[in-house]
Formats: structure tokens, C-alpha cells, sequence
């Protein structure tokens, strides 16, 4: 089991992990979803709600309605 290190955008940050190769795709995908929705709350939202709260409401929605 070989580790990498890789860099994931996630909305507005580059995010540094260490993690296993053969889960890099998924790493990917899931940084992929989560900004895809923080994007949408914001742009719903921007304005009208703090960015922590966006942040929450993404947290909220991911938990409730995961990737796979």
C-alpha cells in the first residue's frame, strides 16, 4: 500500500494530504462533489448568509445525500 502525497482543490483552497494511491480517484471525485455543492449554496445564498454558514449547509447536504 503505497502513499502519495497529492493537493485537492476544494472550493476556495488547495488542501495538501497524504494518502493512499489507490483511493487518489476517489479523493478526487469527492473534493469534485463537495465544492460542486458549496458552489451552489453560494451562489443561492452569497449575500444573504455568512460563509460558515454555507459551509455548514454544504456539510449538512453532503451528509445527507453522499456520493455513493
Amino acid at each position: 500500500m503505497k502513499k502519495i502525497e497529492t493537493t485537492l482543490h476544494l472550493y476556495d483552497e488547495e488542501l495538501e494530504l497524504t494518502i493512499k494511491e489507490e483511493e487518489q480517484e476517489r479523493y478526487i471525485a469527492a473534493a469534485e462533489f463537495v465544492t460542486q455543492k458549496y458552489n451552489a449554496y453560494a451562489q443561492a445564498y452569497q449575500g444573504k448568509k455568512s460563509d460558515h454558514t454555507i459551509a455548514l449547509m454544504t456539510l449538512l447536504d453532503v451528509a445527507l445525500n453522499p456520493m455513493d
